[in-house]
């Protein structure tokens, strides 16, 4: 966080047919938020602050919508969707999976995504000591909240002490298959429905 320009020239290698977005975290705001926003912004990264972004391909629309942080932000999720068109899938980023577990009921989203865990970070046994969450069962993998099901990655890197026991580096890879399309994954690959 205290190199943004750094940070932003390494994600800007990312290349993605629809597009690569980011959404704050915590230590984004710790670092200076603006200061990350400009240096993604000059890589061609948006920042998704309670905002989206509509992509399509093949006929197939998708919502990209970005929270703001729920540590230290003010997540707004009606904010975040307005203008969006109501019949797309929503594929929502939000770091704190906090803000994703205390959503207003509604429609489902399609697929959520958090971190800010680290997933647990120290969990002997694969208990969770430190949870930087609310609730332990949003520290990692699948969880449930009231507008569906969503994935807490456990990410690449430690948090205040540089230890990680039991809760392994994690880059979590989706693919995303249009409704009635038939899925299909790569040898080594696993489908979750």
């Amino acid at each position: 966080p205290s190199q943004p320009a750094r940070c932003a020239a390494v994600l800007g290698g990312l290349r993605a047919r629809l597009g690569v977005f980011a959404s704050p975290g915590n230590h984004d705001y710790y670092a200076g938020l603006g200061r990350l926003r400009d240096a993604l912004a000059e890589q061609g990264i948006p920042l998704l602050c309670n905002a989206h972004r509509t992509v399509s391909l093949n006929g197939s629309t998708l919502v990209i919508a970005g929270l703001d942080d729920a540590k230290v932000g003010r997540p707004d999720l009606a904010a975040t969707l307005a203008g969006a068109p109501a019949d797309a899938p929503v594929l929502l980023m939000s770091h704190n999976p906090d803000a994703v577990a205390e959503l207003p009921a509604g429609p489902p989203i399609a697929l959520t995504v958090s971190g800010h865990t680290h997933g647990g970070q120290i969990a002997p046994f694969g208990r969770p000591i430190i949870t930087q969450t609310r609730n332990r069962r949003h520290c990692r993998g699948w969880a449930e909240g009231p507008r569906g099901r969503f994935y807490v990655g456990r990410g690449l890197g430690p948090v205040c002490i540089p230890l990680r026991v039991g809760s392994d580096p994690e880059l979590p890879i989706f693919r995303l298959v249009a409704a009635g399309a038939e899925p299909s994954c790569p040898p080594g690959d696993r489908s979750v429905s």
